[in-house]
């Protein structure tokens, strides 16, 4: 589990994350910056933000393209979900395989960057290299599901605040590509890629 963010004010984690980095805050209230992300405004009421220069963190420019993405159709699982499950080696499966393994994986396989190449959540907890105390725009945040020192886990890309909770951008959230807030008590691990710069606006004090 992560401390940081209970020892740092909402308002001083926003400025933190948001000073200087090429984009713009999208809010709740008045404002229509993303026509795809407009519907999560109202849902979520969070504070997230939109990069507009996505090149410290490359994968997020293709994790964005595919929100609203359904993991089902009439027809059974979606094109895009197939896609990510086969950057895990699983291709076509039963609904019931969770894929927010293979989502997280095919954003970085699309990026050039290695994955886990494995379908379950904790696969990440290793991964990349570099484990974070406090998290930063587009790691990789792995949770526990079920139970903490259980097999069961969640895994996105941070995105933003919801009062203290964390906004993940990820798959097989209600069964699409969404953001969804997950308590901070729930974080298994911040993962970053090794050798790979960290914003520099997004680095604790």
């Amino acid at each position: 589990m992560i401390s940081a963010p209970t020892k740092i004010a909402r308002n001083q984690f926003l400025r933190r994350l948001g000073t200087g980095i090429a984009g713009c805050w999208i809010g709740s209230i008045g404002t229509s910056v993303h026509e795809r992300l407009g519907s999560l405004l109202a849902r979520d009421e969070g504070t997230l933000f939109l990069p507009t220069d996505f090149g410290p963190y490359t994968w997020m420019e293709f994790a964005i393209r595919e929100y609203g993405i359904p993991g089902l159709s009439r027809r059974g699982r979606t094109v895009n979900v197939v896609a990510y499950l086969k950057a895990t080696g699983v291709g076509r499966s039963s609904d019931e395989t969770a894929w927010c393994s293979a989502f997280v994986n095919w954003c970085m396989l699309m990026a050039s960057f290695p994955g886990t190449g494995k379908a379950n959540a904790r696969s990440w907890l290793e991964w990349g290299g570099a484990s974070l105390d406090f998290p930063v725009y587009g790691c990789v945040v792995v949770l526990w599901r079920g139970s903490q020192n259980g097999a069961l886990g969640h895994v996105g890309f941070f995105v933003g605040m919801q009062g203290d909770n964390l906004l993940l951008l990820g798959g097989n959230q209600g069964n699409a590509v969404s953001v969804r807030p997950y308590s901070k008590e729930r974080v298994l691990g911040l993962r970053w890629l090794e050798g790979f710069p960290l914003p520099e606006e997004d680095r604790p004090a």
